[in-house]
């Protein structure tokens, strides 16, 4: 037998023995375990492609705003499905992170209203940082919000309110047609990914891919009629840019319920995505270190 023979048949019972082949000689733990990582990686390696697989009717990555600085100015480049048409307020200031700073009393972004906004089911993700925490300590400071308050149209929020992240959905707050309003844990100073869902049976919330709790319809589950503006960091009918004009009763309440801190990755599904779709969204972006 050739040296090299010799070599080839070592190794091969080396392989063998240390289960390192991709082979016949794989034990099926081995097989397992190569294949989870395979699919693993495949499954965990970029946030918004797992994002879009799940086929969000809007999805704003907020990840290019190098010229949106002062009110007015058009948000054309911002990488998004049916992009925001303009920011209200400022002045928004960039930082290395990408992300949409709220830094202000009247910084907020302005989405055009569209009816797969609100239509029910839906649910609705975001990344959130707090400026600091107790926001809302006796109001509701808008991360988002699409509602009428206290109108007959109802809508939804997200808000910091005493010190924790909460939501509502409403039909008709006039006579309290609505969901419980629901928690979403502490408020916090570092980055937390934020999701919700809504149907006919109820509303339920998650934290960092984790079911934080769950919400009641108070009334009549329907979907509301609201059809103002989506808006980040204000409220919607009192901050689209157009009702509160120079009117300092409306500017001091608008102000009022303004959200200060960080807002990314912000997307809307016409459908209630599952538990596991909402930790793959989460675990993919960890993969990334988008929290960081």
């Amino acid at each position: 037998m050739a040296m090299s023979e010799k070599y080839y048949l070592i190794l091969l019972f080396a392989m063998a023995f240390t289960g390192s082949a991709c082979g016949p000689n794989e034990t099926a733990n081995q097989r397992t375990s190569r294949q989870q990582a395979t699919d693993s990686n495949s499954y965990t390696s970029n946030y918004s492609s797992k994002v879009s697989k799940d086929s969000p009717i809007s999805y704003w990555r907020f990840s290019s705003y190098d010229a949106f600085l002062d009110l007015g100015v058009s948000a054309q480049n911002i990488q998004s499905i049916n992009p925001p048409n303009y920011f209200e307020g400022g002045p928004l200031l960039l930082d290395d992170t990408k992300a949409i700073p709220l830094i202000s009393s009247t910084s907020s972004i302005v989405i055009p209203h569209s009816p797969n906004q609100i239509q029910l089911p839906f649910t609705a993700e975001i990344f959130v940082r707090s400026a600091f925490l107790n926001q809302g300590a006796t109001s509701y400071n808008k991360i988002a919000a699409k509602m009428n308050w206290g109108g007959s149209t109802g809508g939804w929020q997200l808000v910091s309110n005493n010190g924790e992240y909460k939501f509502q959905y409403a039909v008709n707050y006039a006579t309290s047609n609505m969901t419980e309003m629901v928690s979403l844990g502490l408020a916090s100073t570092q980055w937390v990914h934020l999701a919700v869902t809504v149907d006919f049976n109820g509303v339920k919330t998650y934290r960092d891919g984790n079911l934080v709790a769950s919400g009641n319809w108070l009334g009549t589950p329907q979907t509301s009629s609201f059809s103002g503006p989506l808006v980040l960091g204000q409220n919607s009918n009192l901050c689209d840019g157009t009702v509160e004009g120079t009117d300092p009763v409306k500017l001091n309440k608008c102000r009022g319920e303004a959200f200060q801190g960080a807002v990314d990755e912000f997307a809307i599904y016409p459908v209630v995505l599952t538990a596991s779709q909402i930790k793959a969204h989460y675990d993919a972006a960890i993969s990334q270190g988008l929290q960081n």
